[in-house]
């Protein structure tokens, strides 16, 4: 993960919408994981025994304090929710006045409307949201809280890749 890299040895981590920790256990211990779901969460304290998880909407006040993480993670995570700029502006709260934010999400590439070739095609079909970004979206959802130091493009536009840094308010 190039992004990772990017902010190896920076600190306190926090990845919000952890999932399963596919992510969380390429963190140094003591990196915080963020899920809504306890069943991804009880995965994930067996993927990265090291870390330490927490039950929470990330749409609503993450109960973990102000200031209190260097970088924050949030990778194919804001594209399901219907208010991500909340989210956005929680982790901006978690990190400290130097803090970096670097995610994902997925982008506007007509190679997605080839989904319905998929065995898994029916999974899509029945989503209530599933947002699709283009650059100047995910611009504008950063921008409020942050600098945007890195967004790019890969894999024929199937997804952004960003690092912003908090700017203090």
């Amino acid at each position: 993960m190039r992004l990772v890299q990017e902010v190896r040895g920076r600190g306190r981590y926090l990845d919000v919408g952890c999932g399963t920790a596919m992510i969380t256990r390429l963190l140094p211990p003591g990196t915080v994981g963020v899920d809504l779901n306890p069943r991804n969460l009880h995965k994930a304290m067996h993927y990265a025994p090291r870390a330490r998880f927490v039950l929470a909407d990330a749409e609503g006040a993450i109960p973990l304090r102000s200031g209190s993480f260097d970088v924050a993670i949030c990778t194919e995570m804001l594209e399901h929710l219907l208010h991500p700029l909340k989210t956005v502006g929680e982790m901006h709260r978690l990190l400290t006045s130097a803090g970096v934010l670097l995610g994902s999400v997925p982008g506007r590439s007509p190679v997605w409307k080839l989904r319905w070739m998929s065995a898994s095609r029916q999974a899509f079909a029945h989503e209530p949201y599933h947002k699709h970004y283009s650059r100047g979206d995910v611009e504008r959802l950063l921008s409020r809280h942050f600098r945007i130091q890195t967004l790019y493009s890969k894999h024929l536009g199937l997804n952004w890749f960003f690092t912003a840094v908090k700017e203090v308010l």
